[in-house]
């Protein structure tokens, strides 16, 4: 296999994925409980019809409040060395317990939180089956990481073009890489990927 000159490697790695606490994340992902008023979940930021993130230059949270930064997309964000944009959550575990009780995010408690999932007959039971334990902050972190771990974008034709098909991006997508790269975004990129990854 013959890769392009670059100093990012195509994204080849996929990770062993628990099915069950996947399926359950995902429904958290999407679950509106995880907020003060119940109308805003992890979805609501991360898009995953769109790139992972949302399209506002500062997204908003419970009551329409603003945050401080734009949202970072969870595509590939199991190979990142840190989370958030301060790197201060090393993991997507840790990063799950960021926006509960984040006064412009979900603005919530971890016990609220937990109370109403509780409530949730059938949520209960798949967290017992699956955890053999309670919904809990654990659970529900685990759960929502699992999912997120699940998020890579393998394939891709820049993925075909760092592995030398010189055809698979066009023409325009290669001079914004080599914009990418000549005004140093290519800097923090590579910096947030442990294996320097796409």
């Amino acid at each position: 296999m013959s890769f392009a000159n670059e100093a990012i490697l195509p994204i080849m790695q996929t990770h062993d994925i628990d099915l069950e606490k996947s399926a359950s994340g995902r429904q958290l992902f999407f679950d509106k409980r995880l907020s003060k008023n119940n109308e805003i979940s992890c979805a609501s930021c991360h898009h995953l019809q769109l790139n992972g993130a949302d399209k506002l230059a500062l997204s908003k949270g419970v009551a329409g409040q603003q945050a401080t930064l734009k949202t970072p997309t969870i595509y590939n964000a199991v190979f990142n060395i840190s989370q958030t944009w301060s790197g201060a959550r090393k993991d997507l575990y840790d990063q799950v317990d960021a926006p509960i009780n984040h006064p412009k995010e979900h603005v919530t408690s971890w016990p609220e939180v937990i109370s109403k999932l509780n409530q949730d007959a059938t949520l209960r039971t798949r967290f017992q089956n699956i955890y053999k334990a309670p919904i809990s902050q654990h659970t529900i972190q685990d759960a929502i990481a699992e999912f997120e771990r699940s998020l890579i974008t393998t394939n891709a034709p820049f993925d075909h073009w760092l592995m030398g098909d010189n055809n698979a991006i066009s023409a325009q997508a290669k001079q914004g890489y080599q914009l990418f790269k000549n005004y140093g975004c290519i800097s923090c990129r590579s910096m947030f990927q442990a294996n320097n990854t796409a």
